[in-house]
């Protein structure tokens, strides 16, 4: 799977798709300072991004459920994440 990224004030021939999930996107949040952002999947994995260069910092295996929203922390050093069988992960 793949997700597709640019800026709002740009056309869709500057699209950059962004690979690293092996399951469907169902969610997406940024960070409060811009400078990442999460995507959770439907195989349970939240990956955590740069905004600058696109590229994944982190993964994290919730289980084996899609993962339907993402909240992050006001400091941004923490997330919550909820499944679609009604599990929260912080």
């Amino acid at each position: 799977a793949w997700l597709i990224a640019w800026p709002m004030d740009v056309s869709a021939q500057d699209v950059r798709r962004l690979e690293g999930h092996n399951a469907a996107v169902y969610s997406v949040q940024t960070t409060r300072d811009g400078k990442t952002f999460l995507t959770g999947d439907s195989a349970g994995t939240v990956l955590g991004w740069d905004q600058e260069t696109l590229k994944p910092l982190q993964r994290s295996a919730l289980g084996e459920r899609g993962i339907l929203s993402l909240a992050v922390s006001p400091d941004n050093r923490q997330f919550a994440a909820t499944s679609v069988d009604g599990q929260v992960f912080l």
